[in-house]
């Protein structure tokens, strides 16, 4: 009787309220069945109160995009996420193998940094790069380095419309096998501690590391700037610069900086790449270890800068998307946005 009343109390504030109300209720609601308490008619009553309007479905596809990004909504789910404490990412590399949706051991990455480096010096220096990118056209560029991507890769990845979401990136040629890395996740790293709130302001493209590090990898308006400031700043010489600025146009010199346009997956879909975080070295690093260093004439194809120049002393943190089963000529890339290996 009493959730009854709760019921038709809702139901009557929703008829004077916006939009927004109406989210707050529904998600009382689901909570109220969550904890195991029966509201009544709840399927009857969001058929009948939930509207219909485009500017409903407009903001409900926003959130949709959007929360995956929502640091509280990110805590509350990671509740009912399952982490494995036996699984290895071996089971990753089986095809048609068990989905794991969090692996968190340092010893289970697929990729160790070490393997991130020697991928990176193996097809990057055939790709082509102008030098100063300012004012140049890169689409035709763009079409010759994934040229070289499909001759020494054997697959080569593209943005297009998706079904999922907005834009998506997809298998333009061949088969990507489990372990290889298909992208790079681009923008601006910021500490913790280091103002975001700015570049945060409807911007679905910010990127949170375990270690709490985030990537912004917006290529408009303020993001944008800010990029293309901290990567002129921080230039080895005038003619040889550390960071590649091409994937802020729709053309990028380096055909894997299209880590941002990946999609997350949907309750009928399983993803088929999982993020993993890799730390590269500075070629002028004193304290590091050669297996990480990478030579000056690479850095200028990666897609990152530190917004704080004094933290180019760790080196750069990499995020590079890992297939973890094949995947075929046409087929969507479709992450996780709760999977991660660190």
């Amino acid at each position: 009787m009493i959730m009854n009343n709760c019921c038709s109390s809702l139901n009557h504030k929703v008829r004077q309220t916006n939009q927004f109300h109406l989210v707050l209720d529904l998600w009382f609601i689901k909570n109220l069945k969550r904890r195991g308490q029966d509201c009544g008619s709840l399927h009857y009553y969001l058929d009948t109160t939930m509207p219909t309007t485009n500017a409903w479905l407009k903001l409900r596809k926003a959130w949709n995009q959007y929360k995956h990004r929502f640091i509280p909504w990110i805590a509350i789910n990671l509740k009912n996420t399952q982490t494995p404490t036996n699984s290895t990412a071996k089971s990753f590399l089986i095809d048609n193998g068990p989905h794991i949706t969090h692996v968190s051991k340092r010893e289970e990455r697929i990729i160790s940094d070490k393997d991130l480096r020697n991928f990176l010096c193996r097809i990057l220096p055939h790709f082509h790069h102008p030098g100063q990118i300012n004012n140049i056209n890169t689409e035709e560029i763009y079409e010759t380095n994934k040229a070289a991507m499909r001759k020494f890769l054997g697959y080569s990845v593209v943005t297009r419309p998706s079904n999922i979401s907005g834009i998506g990136v997809f298998v333009e040629f061949g088969t990507i096998k489990a372990g290889s890395i298909i992208g790079l996740y681009p923008g601006t790293i910021y500490q913790p501690h280091e103002p975001v709130l700015l570049q945060s302001i409807a911007n679905q493209y910010i990127f949170r590391c375990s270690d709490k590090l985030l990537i912004d990898g917006n290529s408009r308006g303020i993001s944008r700037t800010i990029f293309q400031s901290c990567s002129a700043r921080d230039q080895f010489s005038y003619d040889l610069p550390s960071s590649d600025m091409s994937w802020l146009t729709p053309h990028p010199i380096n055909p894997l900086s299209v880590g941002q346009y990946v999609n997350n997956r949907g309750k009928e879909t399983k993803n088929n790449v999982v993020y993993q975080e890799c730390y590269l070295d500075f070629p002028t690093a004193r304290d590091s270890s050669e297996e990480t260093k990478l030579p000056a004439p690479i850095w200028k194809f990666l897609p990152n800068v530190w917004s704080n120049p004094l933290n180019n002393s760790y080196g750069l943190k990499i995020v590079p998307l890992v297939a973890i089963r094949k995947i075929s000529e046409g087929e969507e890339i479709i992450s996780s946005y709760l999977t991660l290996i660190h």
